[in-house]
């Protein structure tokens, strides 16, 4: 959690005094059940028109962290996955996360073909375009397609 969840926990729990149980939130001093959360969030949302379930409040936690740099293997953990496939169902990436990912990647792969030029190694995006140019013609058969890619 962070520095201000804490502070707003801290301060709830002065406010709310001992419980009867170890449960941090409670409800006519039983411990808050799923459905009330669920209920309550549905009818702020309907008080406000937005629609707003705590489903959709799981996915923007979870594509906020990972858009923030956070490892999709630790919101794993985060949210109680096993499977990392799971995880992934929440991990929505905005397209500026994406777009500044690919852009990182290729410059660090043209700064390394630009070294492999100057230290005299062979031309490797000259070859590959090369290759890409022989791929590309519509008269090559399946067989020498799959050669070149080899």
């Amino acid at each position: 959690m962070g520095v201000g969840a804490v502070r707003a926990l801290q301060a709830y729990l002065a406010v709310r005094g001992m419980g009867p149980s170890s449960h941090v939130f409670l409800y006519h001093n039983k411990p808050l059940c799923k459905d009330l959360i669920y209920s309550r969030i549905k009818a702020a949302s309907e008080r406000v028109g937005v629609k707003v379930s705590s489903h959709c409040l799981r996915h923007t936690y979870t594509t906020q962290l990972l858009n923030a740099g956070c490892r999709v293997t630790s919101l794993q953990k985060l949210l109680g996955h096993r499977r990392l496939n799971s995880t992934m169902i929440y991990a929505r990436m905005h397209d500026r996360t994406v777009a500044k990912d690919y852009y990182t990647a290729m410059a660090q792969l043209e700064n390394r073909l630009a070294l492999a030029t100057e230290t005299g190694e062979p031309d490797e995006r000259a070859y590959l375009l090369e290759l890409a140019n022989r791929l590309a013609e519509p008269q090559l058969d399946l067989d020498a397609r799959l050669d070149l890619v080899a």
